[in-house]
């Protein structure tokens, strides 16, 4: 039954329809908590790194991320935000519509795309397996191209 709580005097507004609303907001309110990051107000280290590159030219900027061990550094450091940005954003991704059908739909061609890698691997390896046992005496195009003459025998007429 629908009513106005404002409209409706004196009655219980404990329903079992309201209860169970209030629990599952509840229940999405603890999730929510739960994705919160730890918040730190400060982060000396970032802070003076960002104070160093912000007083940097063009050309100085230039220099430093031409240094291998720099880009190393960088490359490592983007690594671990990656590792992290992950490790937070993919329970939430999940717990989306929009996020579980790509997931799913991603899924689903990986599982296609392994099988047709794997069968492809087995393929070349076979046909390299073949060659070693039974020609490794000619060069392996030769090899080749005499197994696609076996298998199409028109195609070799002139």
């Amino acid at each position: 039954m629908n009513f106005d709580p404002l409209l409706a005097g004196d009655r219980n507004y404990n329903l079992p329809q309201l209860e169970e609303e209030q629990k599952r907001l509840s229940a999405k309110i603890e999730q929510i908590k739960e994705y919160r990051l730890p918040q730190s107000p400060q982060s000396p280290v970032w802070d003076e790194i960002d104070s160093i590159v912000a007083g940097m030219s063009e050309q100085e900027l230039q220099y430093i991320n031409s240094n291998d061990e720099f880009r190393d550094s960088s490359d490592n450091i983007t690594s671990i935000l990656n590792r992290e940005y992950l490790r937070i954003m993919r329970p939430i991704v999940e717990a989306t519509k929009d996020g579980k059908n790509a997931l799913e739909t991603h899924l689903t061609l990986l599982k296609r795309l392994r099988k047709v890698a794997r069968d492809e691997v087995n393929r070349k390896y076979s046909i390299m397996d073949e060659y070693l046992e039974t020609s490794s005496d000619i060069p392996f195009d030769e090899f080749i191209k005499a197994k696609r003459a076996k298998k199409n025998p028109k195609n070799n007429k002139i």
